[in-house]
C-alpha cells in the first residue's frame, strides 16, 4: 500500500476553514500581540514596533470582520432574477405576512414586485414578448419602455397590455383591480377594451363558480384565471344610438335620454359621443330639465372643443341655464361665447345674456 504523502494527510486531518475557525486563530494572534506588547513595555524603540503591529492586527481584524457582516447580507437578502433564456420560470409567492415585499427583475429591465399574499408565474419571456401570469395577490409592476416588445400580464380573465407603464394589479375572490401610477394600460375583460392612463383604476368584476382561494400556499392550486367567464358583452354605440333614434321617434324622451347617457358612459372615446351629448341636451330640454340640458351642452363643448358642435353647444348651454333660473351660469357661458365668437350667429342672443 502506498503511504500517503504528508500535505495530503495533514489537509486530510485538519479542519475546514470556516467563520468560526477563523475568529480563534485572530484571537490568538491578538493575544499572542498583546502578550509581546507587554513584555516589551519598558524598551521604547520595541514599544514603537509593537504599536505599529497592533495598529495592523486591529486593522486586519476590523476588516475579517467586515467581510463576514457583508457575507452574512449577502445572503439574508432573497434576489429572484428571470434569466433572458427562460422561457417559463417557476411560480414565485410573496410572503403570507404581507411586511416584506419580493422583487422579480426581468431579463430586459423591467420588474415586478409581488406586494401582499401574491403568486405569478411568467409563461415567456423572449425580445419581443413577454407574458405573465398573476394567479393572486397585489403585484406592481414597472415595464421599461420598449415599442418592439408586447407586454402581457393576465389576471382573473383580464389582460393588461402595456409598454413603459408601471401598475399595479390586484386579484381578490371577485375582482381584478388595475392602477395606474404612470403612463398607459389597455384593459381587456374578454368582452370590451378600456384604457387608463395615468392616476385612474378600474375595477373588473371575476365570475366564477366557487370562491378563489386567495391563501394557498401552492400558486398552481388555484384554478386558471384566464378560463374563467368573461363579462356580458355591452352594447354597442351603434345599437344605443339606433335606440335613442328610435325612442325620439316614438315621443319617449325618457328612452332616449337612458340610451344616450348609456353610449356616452360605454364609449367615451367613440366619435359619436359629441353629437349624443348635444342631443341629449335637446331630449332634456324637451323633458322640462333644463339644468341637465345645459350639463349635457357643456359636457359636448369639453367632449370636442373645436369640433363643428362647439359654438351652438356653448349658445345652448348658456339659453339653458337661463331657462333654469341660474343667472351667473348664464352670463359665464354667454361671455364664453362672445368671447370665442364675438361674429357668430348666437352673438346677439348672447349678448342680451351676458348684460347685466
Amino acid at each position: 500500500m502506498k503511504p500517503t504523502p504528508p500535505d495530503d494527510l495533514k489537509a486530510s486531518l485538519e479542519p475546514p476553514w470556516d467563520e468560526v475557525r477563523e475568529q480563534r486563530v485572530l484571537g490568538r494572534v491578538m493575544d499572542e500581540q498583546r502578550r509581546r506588547a507587554a513584555a516589551s513595555a519598558g524598551q521604547p524603540g520595541r514599544r514603537r514596533v509593537a504599536a505599529g503591529v497592533a495598529v495592523v492586527f486591529v486593522a486586519a481584524a476590523a476588516a475579517a470582520v467586515l467581510v463576514v457582516q457583508r457575507r452574512a447580507h449577502v445572503m439574508s437578502t432573497p434576489a429572484v432574477v428571470a434569466s433572458a433564456g427562460a422561457s417559463a420560470i417557476a411560480p414565485l409567492t410573496a410572503p403570507t405576512s404581507g411586511d416584506r415585499e419580493q422583487t422579480m427583475a426581468l431579463a430586459d429591465g423591467s420588474q415586478a414586485t409581488l406586494v401582499r399574499e401574491a403568486g405569478l408565474q411568467v409563461e415567456e419571456q423572449r425580445a419581443d414578448r413577454v407574458r405573465i401570469v398573476q394567479k393572486r395577490g397585489e403585484v406592481r409592476y414597472d415595464v421599461r419602455a420598449d415599442p418592439s416588445r408586447d407586454f402581457q400580464v393576465r389576471a382573473g380573465g383580464t389582460s393588461i397590455k402595456v409598454n413603459g407603464t408601471i401598475f399595479a394589479v390586484r386579484v381578490s375572490a371577485d375582482y381584478v383591480e388595475v392602477r395606474v401610477e404612470r403612463g398607459k394600460a389597455e384593459v381587456d375583460d374578454g368582452a370590451r377594451s378600456r384604457d387608463l392612463v395615468s392616476g385612474e383604476s378600474l375595477r373588473v368584476p371575476i365570475h366564477v363558480d366557487g370562491s378563489t382561494d386567495a391563501g394557498a400556499s401552492d400558486p398552481d392550486s388555484t384554478p386558471d384565471p384566464w378560463a374563467r367567464a368573461p363579462l356580458p358583452q355591452a352594447p354597442s354605440a351603434a345599437s344605443l344610438q339606433a335606440d335613442a333614434d328610435s325612442a325620439r321617434v316614438a315621443g319617449n324622451n325618457g328612452e332616449a335620454a337612458v340610451a344616450l347617457r348609456k353610449l356616452v358612459a360605454l364609449h367615451p372615446k367613440d366619435p359619436r359621443v359629441p353629437g349624443a351629448l348635444f342631443t341629449l341636451g335637446r331630449v332634456e330640454r324637451s323633458r322640462g330639465r333644463d339644468d341637465e340640458s345645459a350639463r349635457a351642452f357643456e359636457r359636448c363643448v369639453a367632449a370636442a372643443p373645436k369640433g363643428p358642435l362647439a359654438a351652438d353647444a356653448l349658445a345652448e348651454a348658456a339659453a339653458s341655464w337661463a331657462s333654469a333660473g341660474a343667472t351667473a351660469a348664464a352670463k359665464a357661458d354667454a361671455a364664453k361665447y362672445l368671447s370665442r365668437y364675438p361674429d357668430g350667429p348666437s352673438a346677439a342672443r348672447m349678448r342680451a345674456l351676458a348684460s347685466p
